[in-house]
């Protein structure tokens, strides 16, 4: 009686260590994915801005995005370690993306410092 008792409370266990591993991983993936897109949508508003050489409204709305950037890398990072071991393909996707993120600020910040004084 005791062993079969035994034997159900560590089916128990495992399966809910590996309900909880599979949620955490999701709970990762769309994290990741939601800043993918924020960050997408940001740093438009921010290009926007840039074009029209608004330099207050970039300058308060940079560091967001900058900020948003960061954490997303430090997540992409996160991904790559125990307990999450994401897919290769999926980090080196995320890997890209935070690149041309930062990439693409860079290019936004130096158009917005070339603006003529208005």
């Amino acid at each position: 009686m005791s062993s079969k008792l035994l034997a159900i409370f560590i089916t128990f266990l495992l399966g809910y260590g590996v309900a909880s591993y599979q949620s955490a991983r999701a709970e990762l993936k769309e994290e990741l994915n939601d800043y993918q897109r924020e960050i997408l949508i940001a740093s438009r508003l921010l290009e926007e801005y840039g074009e029209i050489c608004a330099k207050s409204k970039h300058s308060n709305f940079s560091p967001y995005v900058e900020h948003a950037i960061s954490r997303y890398e430090l997540l992409v990072k996160k991904s790559e370690g125990f307990p999450y071991l994401m897919g290769e393909n999926f980090i080196f996707d995320h890997e890209e993306s935070v690149f041309e993120f930062k990439e693409k600020t860079g290019k936004i910040r130096k158009a917005v410092s070339s603006c003529k004084e208005t």
